[in-house]
């Protein structure tokens, strides 16, 4: 991709970062959606709004574009100081609970992740609006773009001043004149939310379920992409209730609720 860049000022503060790419309310909107359409011609798996199939590469098409339409490719040009790759992508089929996360290693390098399957979760049979970061979201992209946009602010502030917290002030401030996020906090639909729409189950539902020819009957005791259930066994370890469990890993859809 060929960046034709402007000239970027020092920036040593908060206000000189809103002076070189803070944005009006329109001009996000615009840009949002350039990014959006972009993505869909570019993409060889992402090929309608609410995707069924996405690839790590997608995270990167789409950063490029964040880059260059609303950073004026500042990010790559210092990412490309280091004289290697220091920015890798990566989807997450085990995050249930949040929409994305960035980390920093210790070598320098930096690693940015998206929670596909709660993604995918999205926009099926629930009407509860999917709200990421302020933002009321139509499709599973716009999602998508919404839980990027917050990691890339995480990478632009550890760029500056090599520490990132979407706690603090600058933190939002940058999220805010870029990106219009008004939080920083995703409200999608997560599988323990799921589990009570859909099957009316969540942690402490009484269950029954079938294993291996054999019935058994417990309790839910976590939800993740499966349901933890503990059932009754003399032969398992001890809790903190006094009794002793042995422990099933059973996906949400054979579970029936028990008397």
């Amino acid at each position: 991709m060929t960046i034709n860049a402007d000239p970027i000022p020092r920036l040593d503060s908060l206000e000189d970062f809103k002076k070189a790419f803070g944005l009006s309310s329109t001009d996000i909107v615009k840009r949002r959606n350039q990014v959006f359409t972009s993505l869909l011609n570019q993409s060889k798996k992402v090929s309608q709004p609410n995707f069924c199939r996405i690839g790590s590469e997608d995270l990167a098409i789409l950063f490029d574009l964040y880059d260059r339409i609303f950073f004026k490719g500042w990010l790559s040009e210092i990412l490309d100081r280091s004289g290697q790759k220091p920015l890798s992508f990566r989807l997450s089929t085990k995050m249930t609970r949040k929409g994305g996360s960035f980390v920093i290693y210790r070598s320098g390098k930096f690693q940015i992740t998206v929670a596909v399957n709660l993604l995918y979760q999205q926009f099926k049979k629930s009407k509860s609006a999917v709200i990421v970061n302020g933002l009321t979201c139509a499709n599973r992209l716009t999602a998508l773009q919404a839980v990027l946009e917050h990691e890339i602010t995480h990478l632009a502030e550890t760029l500056l001043w090599t520490r990132t917290s979407c706690k603090k002030a600058q933190f939002k401030g940058m999220a805010h004149s870029v990106f219009g996020h008004t939080e920083h906090v995703h409200k999608m639909l997560t599988t323990d939310r799921l589990a009570v729409i859909e099957y009316g189950i969540e942690v402490g539902t009484k269950v029954s379920f079938g294993f291996k020819g054999q019935e058994y009957q417990g309790f839910v005791n976590r939800i993740t992409k499966r349901a933890t259930v503990l059932v009754k066994h003399t032969e398992g370890p001890l809790y903190s209730d006094g009794h002793r469990y042995k422990k099933y890993l059973v996906p949400l859809g054979d579970l029936s609720p028990a008397p």
